[in-house]
Order: C-alpha cells, then structure tokens, then sequence
C-alpha cells in the first residue's frame, strides 16, 4: 500500500509545536500530524499535491476536509517561523467557530479552487428550486482569505506571509 508520509525536515517544527504523528488508512496511507485545538476541533498538518505542508482545521481526527483557512509552508525553515502564528490564528478561529459557518446557509465551509484562485465555500446541497429534485451547492461563500502561503525568498530570508494571490488571466 502506497504512503503519504510527512517530509522528516517539517517534523521538527510540528513536533516542538506539539503535533503528533497519526496514520490514516484507506486507498491510500496518509501520514498527518495533528494537535487538538478547542472542543471538537484539531489543528492538522499534511503533505499537499506538491510536496509542501498544509496547516489547517478538520473535525475528524485524521482524514477529514479542512474547514475554513488553510495555511501553506514552502519549506521547512518557512514552516518553522510561522507555525507559532498559525497555530494561534487557527486556534482563535475554532474557539470562535461560528466564523467559519456559510452566511447563506449555516453549513461549515471548505477551500475550492476558481478561476480567480482559492476561495471559502460552502458544501451544503439544496433544492435549485422548489418544483425542481435537482440538487446544487448554496454557493455561499466567506469574505475571508482561504489560503495563506508561507514561503522564503531566493536568498533564504522570510518572505512575509501573505494570502495567495489570486490568477485573474
């Protein structure tokens, strides 16, 4: 079975932010690191398609979809300066989870991708009319940056933290 595993150079830093190592098992094994965070939530981190760490909320305890923000770590050294700001960041929003409710329709939001980059929205189906049994998204969106990108300049100095800038070509 194919495994998802964490790079070892971010494992330092997620560790000494009291992140432990969780095995998910399904098609595939994923290796995430999690911490709890406020009530029902967990602050969990894991490799994405590229090869970089996402840092991000979930309710389920290993493989869940993140809600609301996820913050991006492009290498281990940008991972390890920012992981005490996005621990804090993320951690404020569970304690105040109302915040990453949908305004349209009171269902938790996730990141998807558009044309004009990353962006917060609902999943919650609904009737597209009353006489219709056609189901579609409420399309309900936050006005809240949904991916945060922590990254280095060429000469290895911070490159500040800045949301992902969106694609409008």
């Amino acid at each position: 079975m194919a495994r998802l595993s964490v790079s070892p150079e971010y494992v330092a830093a997620l560790v000494e932010a009291g992140f432990c190592p969780h095995v998910v098992r399904g098609l595939i094994e994923l290796e995430v690191y999690r911490r709890p965070a406020h009530d029902r939530w967990f602050l969990q981190a894991q490799v994405d398609n590229d090869g970089h760490i996402d840092v991000g909320l979930t309710q389920d305890a290993g493989w869940g979809a993140f809600i609301g923000p996820i913050h991006r770590a492009e290498s281990a050294s940008a991972l390890a300066r920012a992981l005490p700001e996005i621990v804090r960041s993320l951690e404020e929003l569970a304690t105040a989870d109302y915040r990453l409710r949908c305004p349209r329709c009171n269902s938790w939001t996730v990141m998807r991708n558009g044309k004009n980059g990353p962006f917060l929205s609902c999943t919650q189906l609904r009737k597209a009319a009353e006489s219709s049994d056609e189901a579609v998204t409420c399309q309900g969106t936050l006005r809240m940056t949904a991916l945060y990108i922590h990254r280095e300049n060429a000469d290895g100095a911070p490159d500040g933290d800045r949301p992902h800038e969106a694609d409008t070509r």
